[in-house]
């Protein structure tokens, strides 16, 4: 069978004008009798948005079947995601910036993750996508893998965009579990896969806030003061959550863990007087201590020394620790 056929678009405004200079014919490749495959020329026909007829012959002079509507549209680029990390089990809801973003015929659009796979795209403007992440594959465990978009199905964007999967990370614990209104309690939260991140921070209801990497298995930050805080229960109570990516938060699952996923605030103790003020140095002496706020617990305790701001006290023991890691931005 002859493989001299040619496609030919014409402007939709003139289909019929085959004197029209702005008329291009290009090669076409016979795939079988009901299929055969061009590739559009650069578009001289007008800006994005052009619509044309596209016409095919088999002889290279008469174009036939003008049937079939092609556009040529802004071309698609990526500037910019966030985050740019997320968990390997997937389900990160990726942001991507950019331009040439469009709602048409989304049934062919997607965001493609180098082997992970592919998924599709939420379109909020024509600067603006998301997609959710699916699980990495074996072979990108752990790693960055190449992200690129398709609105057509066939021409996706060469950004050389990276995304980079994580290990799963898990919050197990917290201690403790209340402090003072006014904010500033050392929150030590226990897990795995934690990482040293930019984006590493603890959340008090809506409320984020910087968190320090101790260790793969612990963190710390510092509570808020209740004031930030919008609290709808009576019990003061706030829930916790983590992030590592700034984007994908976790807290402890209450059905499996031996741990409250909530902070409690309670009112600040207050010391009216002590009983003696005095005694000797070898220690002993029974000193009670009158105020108010006092609570029956485990972790109850009398400090005797010089007063250091909980700042400082969380600097100390942030300092205690020296490790080696990498830094995930």
């Amino acid at each position: 069978m002859s493989q001299n056929k040619n496609c030919q678009p014409r402007t939709k405004q003139s289909p019929t004008n085959k004197t029209n200079n702005n008329l291009r014919s290009v090669p076409a490749t016979f795939i079988s009798q009901n299929e055969i495959v061009c590739h559009s020329p650069t578009n001289t026909l007008g800006g994005a948005g052009t619509s044309v007829l596209i016409s095919v012959s088999n002889n290279g002079l008469d174009f036939e079947g003008v049937s079939a509507e092609y556009k040529f549209v802004d071309e698609v680029e990526i500037y910019s995601i966030f985050p740019g990390k997320g968990s390997v089990v997937g389900g990160t809801v990726v942001t991507i910036t950019g331009a040439g973003f469009s709602e048409e015929n989304l049934g062919s659009s997607s965001c493609n993750f180098g082997e992970s796979g592919s998924a599709t795209i939420n379109v909020i403007s024509s600067t603006e996508i998301r997609c959710t992440t699916p699980p990495s594959s074996a072979s990108e465990n752990d790693g960055f893998v190449s992200l690129e978009v398709t609105f057509n199905g066939k021409d996706f964007t060469t950004s050389g965009t990276q995304f980079g999967y994580i290990p799963d990370a898990s919050f197990t614990s917290m201690s403790p579990l209340f402090g003072p209104v006014s904010g500033g309690t050392v929150l030590l939260i226990s897990g795995y896969n934690f990482v040293d991140s930019s984006k590493l921070s603890c959340k008090f209801g809506a409320v984020a806030v910087s968190a320090r990497f101790i260790s793969s298995s612990q963190i710390e930050c510092n509570v808020p003061p209740q004031i930030q805080i919008q609290i709808d229960n009576s019990e003061n109570e706030v829930v916790v959550s983590i992030t590592m990516n700034g984007a994908d938060y976790i807290s402890p699952d209450e059905s499996t863990s031996t741990t409250s996923a909530s902070f409690t605030y309670r009112t600040e103790t207050t010391i009216s007087s002590i009983t003696p003020s005095f005694g000797p140095s070898t220690g002993g002496t029974a000193i009670t201590i009158s105020g108010a706020n006092f609570e029956f617990s485990k972790s109850l305790s009398c400090r005797f020394g010089v007063s250091s701001s909980r700042w400082e006290r969380a600097h100390t023991h942030t300092n205690k620790h020296t490790h080696t890691h990498t830094q995930l931005n």
